[in-house]
């Protein structure tokens, strides 16, 4: 029979990486549960969707902390982070922000992707991009790109605002 031994420094990675790979869920209120559940939906949607000009990119990893707003009791603020995979050696990221309030619900009001070859920073629907294929600024509205944000904007949100 074999003795099974860790070593303390084997046992301590072990552990690390298996807390790395939980996704933290923000702590869920009675208050905020309906609110998160919302959000819950936009998430599930988004993991579905395909975007570039190839179609081949998604998101993958979907995280995001939910913060109260102090003054407004009802309003809340959302960052997500997202990586988006597509056909390159390594994920690209996205960063999206959302504002909760009573009248709108859910709405996306900017965020930015990088990838290794550009990066570009949302504004509701207008964008700004930076690429390495060229050395001046784009910008525009949303509508002339192939990305994540205009699908979430338009696919999974009604510009920019949740569905009910």
């Amino acid at each position: 029979m074999t003795d099974f031994f860790v070593s303390p420094v084997r046992a301590s990675v072990i552990a690390v990486s298996l807390l790395m790979s939980f996704t933290l869920i923000p702590a869920v209120s009675a208050e905020t549960l309906p609110i998160q559940k919302r959000l819950e939906v936009i998430i599930t949607q988004m993991k579905t969707l395909r975007f570039c000009k190839s179609e081949g990119c998604s998101y993958k990893d979907i995280k995001y902390t939910l913060t109260a707003n102090k003054k407004e009791k009802t309003t809340y603020t959302v960052r997500m982070t997202a990586n988006i995979a597509r056909l390159a050696s390594v994920y690209d990221k996205a960063r999206y922000d959302f504002k909760y309030t009573p009248a709108l619900g859910w709405q996306l009001t900017g965020g930015d992707e990088s990838t290794d070859i550009n990066d570009t920073n949302y504004t509701g629907d207008h964008f700004t991009s930076n690429s390495i294929y060229n050395s001046t600024m784009s910008r525009g509205a949303v509508t002339d790109l192939f990305t994540g944000y205009k699908k979430l904007y338009f696919n999974v949100l009604n510009k920019g605002v949740e569905r009910r």
